[in-house]
């Protein structure tokens, strides 16, 4: 009898370890597909969303086995599994609400689409608000950069050794074919605080980290940055040199001896001290002034909850430029929501998606859009000037979920940006030499042409009331440098929130 005790004792304990951490995956019953970004509610303060693979992941320490999570996605019946089920069986299948959005579909008179949206507008300062809380965000960011030229030339060389030319333009050479052809791809995570009370977002980093190669070159800036290192590193001279684009001067003295990775560049002989003293001056007020605004998170955070009246989407807000239909309706939580979908009726306009609003109390609880067929969010065309920049996708999703104090919170956000970037330039150096007939002076041409695709989702893991007297915000982290890491590593988030990665991001960087 003994023996048998101990040995239940032992399979509980076992499980209870083993349920900490429950991953699975979410279907629908009908096709059998994966469904993306599913509300999964621990608590109504504490929650995950499945990721774009229907893929999931949470923390169940400190609940018991019988404690029930939550499933529910727009136009699927709503699950409640307890943790002991989940632990047995935590691929679970959604069933469509066809049967129970003919049950719960109320209306007192039809409504168009756009009174339905007018009723959005004079209901968003009640529906949509935050507490004075603390709101736990995950973000996650992805950045796709694919080059379709990438060519820098030595021309025009005076002064120049032929044997010291050639050293440069192989290395240049060296340079275009490493970089054209390739594509550089890298992720960005992070977990933070973000408190609110009447007045003021405060943020505090708990994590950042970056999943990127080392020598993964980000920007233009790094592309150039490159070439510029291999030219100065096969010039001899005991000079700087001056540079121009054009008729401009960008710098009156670069140091080619220097071991900075960048062009040292130096001020112009005529600054005086006083000069110089102004300006450092001015930099310390412009950083003073800079600790007093929000962070990025706390702008995005504020956009997203619909605050203002200026955060609301422009499909929203631009109403005369749009077309609006009111299709069959849906239903989330066992509320029926109102349909829209909307494309540009007028050249202005430029979207094209759906819109979900809550049939009570008229809230907006879920939106896609992206860019319509031929529309361009932004578009330079310059090309004789050497710049053409075309921001050819965009893409965005709000979801929100009703809180115990009856305020619409945005669970998940996510943005899609592609644009396209073409820039041509020609820097001449001029040596500061005293003798001019011996002063060195040559011509660097460049072409820079790639598409780069940035994606980021944002995912409310937690939110608490908290004491705000109590905050030490003197040592709150409102920036944190970030941890590179250059393979996927299943443990960095272990003792986290997980809002689970994707099967790029788990292969990413292994061979």
């Amino acid at each position: 009898m003994k023996k048998i005790f101990l040995i239940l004792i032992l399979l509980s304990l076992s499980l209870t370890t083993y349920a900490q951490q429950i991953s699975g995956k979410i279907v629908d019953t009908e096709f059998n597909q994966p469904l993306a970004f599913v509300n999964i509610q621990l608590t109504e303060k504490k929650g995950t969303i499945t990721n774009n693979e229907g893929a999931y992941s949470i923390d169940v320490t400190d609940f018991d086995e019988d404690h029930m999570v939550e499933f529910s996605s727009m136009g699927f019946e709503s699950l409640e599994v307890s943790i002991q089920q989940l632990v047995a069986n935590p691929d679970l299948k959604m069933q469509a609400s066809i049967e129970l959005l003919d049950q719960v579909i109320v209306s007192d008179r039809a409504l168009t689409a756009i009174e339905i949206i007018e009723k959005f507008k004079e209901n968003r300062e009640q529906n949509h608000q935050l507490s004075n809380q603390r709101y736990q965000i995950f973000s996650r960011g992805k950045t796709e950069i694919s080059p379709e030229q990438m060519m820098f030339k030595l021309k025009k060389a005076n002064n120049l050794k032929r044997k010291e030319r050639k050293k440069i333009n192989d290395a240049l050479d060296e340079v275009n074919q490493r970089v054209s052809g390739s594509k550089t791809l890298y992720f960005s995570e992070s977990l933070k605080n973000v408190y609110k009370n009447d007045t003021v977002f405060l943020t505090d980093f708990i994590k950042n980290i970056s999943l990127t190669d080392t020598d993964t070159k980000t920007d233009i800036e790094e592309y150039q940055k490159e070439a510029l290192k291999q030219l100065i590193e096969n010039i001899e001279s005991e000079h700087t040199f001056k540079v121009k684009i054009g008729i401009i001067k960008v710098a009156d003295s670069v140091d080619v001896n220097s071991d900075e990775d960048s062009l040292v560049i130096g001020t112009s002989d005529g600054e005086s001290e006083e000069e110089d003293e102004e300006e450092e001056d001015e930099e310390e007020e412009d950083e003073e002034e800079a600790d007093d605004e929000e962070t990025p998170t706390e702008v995005a955070f504020k956009r997203n909850s619909l605050l203002d009246e200026k955060d609301i989407p422009s499909v929203l807000r631009e109403t005369d430029y749009y077309e609006y239909t009111l299709e069959e309706a849906s239903v989330i939580k066992g509320r029926p929501q109102y349909v829209i979908s909307f494309q540009p009726d007028k050249r202005k306009a430029k979207f094209e998606g759906k819109m979900y609003i809550d049939q009570e109390d008229f809230a907006l609880t879920q939106i896609d859009y992206q860019l319509a067929e031929g529309k361009k969010l932004e578009s330079i065309n310059l090309k004789l000037l050497g710049i053409k920049f075309n921001q050819y996708q965009a893409s965005y999703s709000m979801r929100y979920a009703k809180n115990e104090e009856g305020f619409y919170i945005p669970y998940y956000v996510s943005e899609t940006e592609g644009r396209y970037i073409f820039l041509r330039r020609t820097l001449t150096f001029i040596e500061n030499h005293p003798n001019r007939k011996e002063r060195l002076k040559f011509k660097l041409r460049f072409i820079i042409e790639l598409n780069s695709i940035e994606a980021r989702e944002r995912v409310l893991l937690e939110q608490e009331s908290f004491d705000f007297e109590n905050l030490d915000t003197e040592n709150l982290k409102t920036t944190m440098e970030a941890e590179v890491l250059e393979t996927y590593d299943a443990s960095i988030w272990k003792d986290y929130p997980v809002f689970e990665a994707t099967q790029e991001m788990k292969s990413y960087h292994l061979k």
